[in-house]
């Protein structure tokens, strides 16, 4: 049976599968924040040092998940102000977070390791609002996957690899800035799952299971995984911070997609597995 490691300095726990349902129903407000700063805005955007480098770290330079889904479901997109997630549980793909920062050339140079520095205020900002967070940790990732891997390595380390790839060696350098990540989370007192595996399909099964209200990512797999509801594109130092929220059951009924369709998608026109879909 597959095993899941939560952490926490607060809650070292193992799961396995059939118990990470139950046990975890019990333990879903534990990043519950009380309390609200009026000015917390403000103090995130001095403590930044530039207002604007925050909301674009949703701006990627390489591709990620199913190619053009974003505008194949742009009919259903719904812009909502992110305190309206108040008091609903998340599922985040650490991955995406520390993958994003490593495109923000305004903080290269400046910042020593700012993918810490925005997980720190990211998440001081949700907790804040009252969302819990639930942090899903990338595990080995399929060979299928591999060509793909190796494509985003080069965008976000040009000139390091030599010779022929090693799958374990292009990792180590993304790993090691995972660990440091789950360290601060550890002390920070806020959950964590290490998947096995992807960790986007550990944030759709636990959307899936209903252990969590959705999902904060940029990466459209995550529908492809059983995920129910996806909340993307947020910003934490706007005065007015807004998301887009995407909603399965819109999908169904205003797209007539469902998980199994845009499974098949996925494979004609492009995805992770399938960097170039079906060929002529």
């Amino acid at each position: 049976m597959d095993k899941f490691a939560i952490g926490s300095r607060n809650m070292p726990f193992n799961f396995d599968t059939d118990l990470l349902i139950e046990d975890w129903t019990r333990r879903r407000e534990i990043c519950e924040f009380d309390g609200h700063d009026s000015n917390f805005s403000d103090c995130l955007e001095e403590a930044s040092g530039q207002e604007n480098v925050l909301p674009k770290l949703t701006r990627r330079s390489h591709k990620m998940g199913v190619t053009n889904l974003w505008q194949i479901l742009s009919p259903v997109q719904q812009h909502k102000p992110l305190s309206s997630l108040k008091g609903q549980t998340v599922a985040i793909d650490l991955s995406i977070w520390v993958c994003e920062n490593q495109c923000v050339k305004q903080m290269q140079g400046v910042v020593t390791r700012p993918y810490l520095r925005n997980l720190y205020f990211r998440i001081s900002c949700l907790l804040q609002l009252g969302i819990n967070l639930i942090f899903a940790v990338e595990g080995e990732a399929p060979d299928l996957k591999h060509e793909t891997m190796s494509r985003r390595q080069e965008v976000q380390y040009p000139g390091k690899r030599k010779g022929p790839p090693n799958k374990k060696k292009s990792r180590s350098h993304f790993n090691a800035k995972l660990r440091e990540c789950c360290e601060m989370l550890d002390y920070l007192g806020v959950p964590y799952i290490q998947s096995k595996g992807e960790a986007e399909a550990l944030c759709g099964l636990l959307n899936a299971a209903g252990i969590v209200d959705g999902c904060i990512t940029n990466d459209g797999d995550v529908f492809l995984y059983g995920a129910k509801t996806v909340f993307r594109n947020f910003s934490v130092t706007s005065k007015d911070p807004q998301v887009e929220i995407y909603s399965i059951c819109d999908i169904e009924q205003k797209l007539d997609l469902n998980r199994e369709k845009m499974v098949a998608l996925a494979l004609l026109v492009g995805c992770d597995y399938v960097p170039k879909g079906v060929q002529e």
